[in-house]
Formats: structure tokens, sequence, C-alpha cells
């Protein structure tokens, strides 16, 4: 078995016994295997679950917080509706020509057509699929990652949705996603288990959670299901950040501290879905030790603002500050999940609605004309795009705060 099948026990197994699996070793110990560099453009593929974009932003947020030095460049390229075919469509003038260092592929819920089984169905997505990676390695340099379908839930309120069936289906197109990504050797992940293996331990404590309202589309709960998912198969999870504090030169009580990153967001919708799988203990790892600066119970100050009060003893042996809202490395990272969110919305609503509606024009050649100027045509949309961006590279940036640690009063 090739190192890209055995990436399967992610829709297999993984989330199968949560917490006994997230406490074994540790997992900054395993082998990355799609390692990050400065700069990267990620181009995220697929249809309205892409679009949306819910996912896609959860990542994204995942790898500018755990690694603000690199930089990344993301561009969603998710069109409502699609299927593999009407990727292949615009392969040559959003993707292609994007440059980008790595893409994922996600297709197959509309593919299956929500029905039970068509085996034309299945063949075509199939065929279009491994002409869509074959184009990839050959046009550009590409990683390439191969989702698999995510998970339909059937728990719909709407009776119009009921296919308690269609997951049947959808796991033999995740099948051929994998036939495809062996074939090619990139690699896959399945997404349909890891999802439907989290709404059962969600539904536990409530019956009626989801993490697709509407059946289909993950929302901002499945978002984090999914994103968690493929950065624990793919990258190492972060040191810890150790926040050191000593008795200062003069002997006062004013500290300051390079804090290298912020903590990962993790907005209240995504709250059991985080806990579930251990977010904050695998990505948001923040430890403050100080030594030397007193005894008794201690007042701990950043920036004119108490976070906390601690013994000195828990002190010294070091106290978890990374889910401190008044700490500036929490309200950052709330702040930047508001400009996500903007980000998020505008780019679905101005500009990929706009390259969606180029599907509706008949004639090849001004469907793929349109393609090729949608960008230039959309540039006011863009540099605000690009400004949202930089404000948020800016929050992700290493900053000194001011500490200061007092009796306790």
């Amino acid at each position: 078995m090739s190192r890209f099948t055995q990436i399967r026990s992610l829709s297999l197994a993984v989330l199968a016994t949560l917490a006994p699996v997230l406490a074994q070793a540790d997992p900054r110990s395993k082998p990355e295997l799609l390692p990050l560099e400065k700069g990267q453009r990620i181009l995220f593929l697929g249809d309205s679950i892409t679009h949306q974009g819910h996912w896609v932003n959860a990542l994204e947020l995942l790898t500018m917080t755990t690694r603000p030095e690199l930089g990344l460049r993301f561009f969603n390229a998710g069109v409502g509706g699609d299927k593999v075919t009407h990727g292949l469509a615009r392969l040559e003038k959003e993707v292609v020509a994007s440059k980008p260092d790595v893409v994922t592929v996600l297709f197959g819920m509309n593919d299956a057509g929500y029905v039970a089984d068509d085996a034309r169905l299945l063949q075509t997505f199939e065929k279009d699929l491994d002409e869509l990676v074959q184009r990839l390695k050959k046009e550009t340099s590409a990683r390439v990652v191969l989702l698999g379908p995510t998970f339909y839930d059937d728990q719909s309120s709407d009776p119009k949705k009921k296919r308690p069936w269609y997951n049947e289906t959808l796991l033999k197109f995740q099948a051929a996603t994998e036939r495809v990504a062996e074939a090619y050797k990139v690699l896959f992940l399945g997404l349909n288990d890891p999802m439907r293996r989290v709404t059962d331990e969600l539904r536990k404590k409530d019956p009626k959670a989801t993490l697709s309202p509407d059946a289909v589309h993950p929302e901002t709960a499945g978002g984090y299901a999914i994103a968690g998912a493929i950065a624990k198969e793919l990258w190492k999870d972060p040191a810890p950040v150790e926040l050191m504090l000593t008795p200062t030169a003069d002997g006062g009580p004013d500290h300051v501290l390079r804090i290298p990153r912020i903590v990962f967001p993790i907005p209240p919708e995504a709250r059991a879905v985080a806990d579930l799988t251990k977010l904050d203990e695998r990505l948001n790892n923040f430890v403050l030790r100080a030594v030397g600066v007193g005894g008794g119970k201690l007042a701990v100050i950043v920036d004119g603002k108490k976070i906390g009060a601690w013994q000195a003893s828990e002190l010294a042996t070091g106290v978890r500050v990374g889910n401190l809202p008044e700490a500036p490395w929490c309200s950052r990272a709330q702040e930047l999940w508001g400009l996500a969110e903007q980000r998020r919305k505008f780019i679905g609503k101005e500009i990929r609605a706009k390259v969606a509606a180029i599907k509706a024009i008949k004639d090849e050649k001004q469907r793929l004309e349109a393609y090729s100027k949608i960008h230039a045509q959309l540039e006011k949309p863009w540099a605000r795009v690009h400004a949202l961006e930089e404000e948020m590279g800016r929050l992700c940036a290493p900053f000194d705060v001011r500490v200061v640690i007092q009796p306790e009063r």
C-alpha cells in the first residue's frame, strides 16, 4: 500500500474514538504530507461548498495564525452548482492562470445527481476527474490534494431533502476520487466520514445538531470540522507558545514580551466542534510562566488589561492563557475572525457569484472568453479583498506587549 493510499485513514477511522486518538503520540513528531513554504499560493477548486467558503475560511485562518511567517496567499475558485466538468471548463483561465502552488479539489455532491445509484454518473465523474488531475499535473507545478465528497445530512427539516441513501452514493464517488489520486500519486483525504462522525458525537448531547443545516452545505461549525481534519492529516500541530517572565534588571514589575503569533479564532458557532476535536489543545496551546516575580496570588496585566490572577506557584509551573478574551493574542484573533467573515461573504457575493454567472453563457467560445476577462473586470472588488487581507496579515504578525505582575487586590 502506498503512502498516498494510507491517508485514507482520515476517511475511515479518524474521530472514531476522539479522545483516545487525540491523546496519542505528539502530532508534532509526525512528518508533514504537504509541507508549506513562504509565499505559496493555495487555490481551492470546487462547487458551492467551496464557493460559500466556510471550510476554506477556517483552513485559511488556521494556516495564517499558526504559520504567520509564511505569508501564504489564498484563492477561492468554487462555483455553486459545479460538477467536475464545469471545473474543467474554467481550469485554464481561472486555475492554471493563477499559477498556484497547491490546489485542493472538492467535487462530487452535484456529480452524484442526488439519486440513489447511477453508474453512468459515477463513470463520468471519474473520467472527468482523471482528466482534471492529468491537466493539473501537466499544466501546473502545483501539489494536488483531492478531497472526497462531504457528508449529506439527511436530518434536514425539509421533507424534499430526505435521502437516507445518499451518503452511500457519495461514498462510491469518494472511492472513485481515491482511485484517481492513487493513479496520479497525489494526496487524497475523504471528508464524508469525519463529518459524519463529528455529527454523531454532537448529537449525543443535542439530537438536532448538524454541520449542514440545509443537508448539503457545511456552515461555520462544519467548516471548522473539515479544516481541523484536513490540518490534522497534512500538517504538524504547532509547538506551544511559551511566554516566560523573569525578574527585570531593575527589579520593577514591568516586562516586555514578544508574542510570536495569535491564537486560531474559534467563534461560538464552532465551539462545540472545537471542544470535541480539541482544536484549542492542538492549535492554541499558549502557556505563561513567571518565576521570581513575587509570592501569593498575583494579577497579570497585559497592555493595561487584567487577563487573570494565579498563585505564584501556578505561574512558576505555567498556566494556559490561550483562551482568555482580554489577552491581546485572543482579542486580535476575534478581530481577525470578523475581517475573515467580511472577506468570505464579500468574495462569495462580489467575485465568485460573478464567475458563476458565466456558466449560463451557452456559446463555448464566448464562455471561455468571459472566464479569461472576468477577474480584470473585478478590479475594485479585488482591491477591497486585498485591503482586508493586509489588515488580516497585520493582526497575525508578531507583536510586543507590556506585562505587569502585581499582588492581587
